[in-house]
């Protein structure tokens, strides 16, 4: 059964990221399935976490109804499935925020 765990907070820089890639990471460690997705839209970082400098599928297109989840989806070596979001703004334009739900 799946679990959805979401991590937030209404302040930047109090290390939501950090603690999602970590916990992420330490979840698979118990023989977990773990996906991360980063719904951080405006100032996305989570895939730099996981040495992801270039991905040219993020959640945004997915929300614009572009692509599926599953092409969005990165696959780590530590066994972490990360979906991250997009890293300039223009590509905010367009998606539908209501999905995230």
């Amino acid at each position: 059964m799946a679990r959805i765990i979401g991590i937030v907070s209404g302040k930047g820089g109090v290390g939501k990221t950090t603690l999602v890639a970590n916990l992420g990471v330490a979840l698979t460690n118990f023989e977990k399935r773990v996906t991360i997705v980063d719904c951080n839209v405006t100032t996305s970082h989570l895939g730099f976490y996981f040495d992801l400098y270039y991905y040219p599928k993020t959640l945004n297109q997915v929300l614009k109804d572009e692509i599926s989840l599953e092409e969005a989806t990165y696959y780590h070596p530590s066994g972490v499935r990360i979906v991250p979001a997009a890293l300039t703004i223009e590509e905010l334009i367009g998606i539908d925020i209501n999905k995230l739900k």
